[in-house]
């Protein structure tokens, strides 16, 4: 079948007439790694972002209020299909995202911001390719 269509501002900004079924496949692939690797980076601004004009006191969380604001953040998270978390070299084996389980997070809440701790399950590549190797036929 054929892959689904792009959105159609991006659609038209690509130019859709020039691109494969490989590439539009990859441009997908892609654009989900990219948008779940910024959801995940944007998890400790959802807890507490300084300067926001308010009373120090009123803006930063209780670390058990910021946890549990950061298990509901995550359970409400999706996971694409073939994610990976970038923290690793293109020659390393590819290991897929599973889930990040709700019950497993923890903040670390300080005056600057605060730092979210992620368990992250994966599963090694059945076809122990590398990430590089992910678009190869």
């Amino acid at each position: 079948p054929p892959p689904p269509p792009l959105e159609a501002g991006v659609w038209s900004a690509v130019g859709a007439a020039h691109l494969s079924t490989s590439q539009r496949c990859s441009w997908l692939y892609l654009t989900a790694q990219r948008d779940f690797v910024r959801s995940l980076a944007a998890l400790s601004e959802e807890l507490y972002t300084p300067g926001s004009g308010l009373p120090e006191i009123e803006r930063r969380p209780a670390s058990e209020a910021a946890r549990l604001k950061l298990a509901a953040l995550v359970g409400g998270m999706a996971v694409p299909p073939l994610a990976y978390v970038p923290l690793c070299s293109s020659s390393d084996p590819f290991r897929r995202v599973v889930r990040i389980p709700p019950d497993e997070v923890g903040v670390f809440v300080t005056r600057e911001r605060a730092s979210a701790l992620l368990l992250v399950e994966v599963v090694a590549d059945r076809r122990r390719r590398r990430l590089s190797q992910l678009f190869e036929a």
